[in-house]
């Protein structure tokens, strides 16, 4: 695990790992989701303020939004060159 945080609603905790996947653990239900899409480790993890969405981060320089409490989690959009290697949150 590289990275981890607890969602804004409290129902979710969104985890980064080497694996290039994001996890997610429903806090109500025990359910744990893996999340596929990047193509490296996922480095930083920040909720957007809506409070509806997620950024992570990954070692490529690839950034992604997710909307986290959908069933099966997609981008909405991704960066490919939005940052230096190293991403930390």
């Amino acid at each position: 695990m590289n990275c981890c945080a607890c969602s804004p609603c409290g129902k979710f905790v969104l985890a980064g790992a080497q694996d290039e996947k994001l996890l997610r653990w429903n806090l109500e239900t025990g359910v744990k989701t893996e999340i596929s899409g990047h193509e490296s480790w996922v480095q930083a993890i920040a909720f957007h303020p809506d409070q509806k969405r997620v950024l992570s981060a990954d070692l490529h320089g690839v950034l992604k939004m997710w909307d986290y409490a959908a069933d099966a989690p997609q981008p909405i959009w991704s960066v490919a060159d939005a940052h230096a290697p190293w991403a930390m949150a």
